[in-house]
């Protein structure tokens, strides 16, 4: 199987939640906590905040960019993703 370059390039893009009001553009520094006990810590940018109804999780969903991840941490949250069917 061929891999796809597309599915490589969505892969950058996650959501998160969050209570702080984030704004569009805003840079993150992110731990990401894996099934593995590990720990991921990458830099990511805010592509889009969107405020939750009363009684959700968090007070925002908020959609960020991974832009700072080397090969290795990259093919670790690959690997995670695909066991989850992200």
């Amino acid at each position: 199987m061929v891999p796809d370059p597309q599915d490589d390039e969505r892969r950058k893009f996650r959501r998160i939640y969050s209570d702080d009001e984030l704004k569009v553009g805003s840079r993150l520094e992110l731990d990401l906590f894996l099934p593995d006990d590990t720990t991921l810590a990458t830099k990511a940018v805010v592509v889009w905040v969107h405020e939750m109804p009363s009684g959700s999780p968090a007070k925002y969903d908020v959609g960020v960019r991974f832009d700072a991840m080397d090969d290795a941490d990259q093919q670790r949250l690959s690997h995670v993703l695909d066991e989850e069917g992200a």
